[in-house]
């Protein structure tokens, strides 16, 4: 999975978490023209990584992380992840990724290696996507060595149909306010 084609058919760009982002604030990485940031850890005020990666859930004396942000330069599809570490879990943890209205649930269990995301959902250009964690008990690692996007257009808003509606009602009333003065 990591660095194969995306199902948009574009070359995915893999993001790589190491030692070198242990006790940062925030992490930015740069990948194919693509900058992800990662901020806003919680409870603490740096990130927790080493060889293994980036801590995205952890419960210990050592620091507690159970929610984060990432947002993307560009707009992306998320792909996937690979899962570098994993202590003490019991099958109830989870992780939730959100942006506006799209949410990707990740909770079945977690093992070492590569896995899709359960919605590979599309966020536009520096959109926040907020990461939270559930189900964590104290010793609970989870560990991330590679988050994978792909480039995609940016997402289209649809708009609601009470405004199709209303959209179509003012064409209606221009177009007989523009018959009407042929007429006179």
């Amino acid at each position: 999975m990591m660095g194969a084609i995306a199902p948009s058919g574009a070359e995915a760009a893999v993001f790589s978490f190491n030692s070198s982002d242990n006790g940062l604030s925030t992490i930015t990485k740069t990948v194919d023209g693509i900058t992800l940031t990662v901020s806003n850890p919680s409870l603490d005020s740096n990130f927790i990584a080493n060889t293994q990666g980036l801590f995205v859930l952890i419960n210990s004396i050592g620091g507690n992380i159970n929610s984060f942000q990432l947002s993307f330069s560009s707009a992306v599809q998320l792909i996937g992840y690979n899962v570098g570490y994993i202590q003490d879990l019991d099958g109830n943890e989870s992780l939730t990724l959100t942006a506006g209205s799209s949410t990707s649930v990740e909770n079945s269990s977690f093992t070492t290696g590569a896995r899709n995301f359960s919605n590979q959902f599309t966020v536009a250009a520096n959109q926040p996507i907020t990461v939270t964690g559930e189900g964590v008990d104290f010793l609970d690692v989870i560990q991330w060595s590679s988050l994978e996007v792909a480039p995609a257009a940016a997402p289209v808003s649809v708009p609601e149909p009470s405004g199709l509606v209303g959209l179509g009602i003012m064409g209606l009333g221009l177009l007989r306010f523009k018959r009407q003065i042929k007429v006179d």
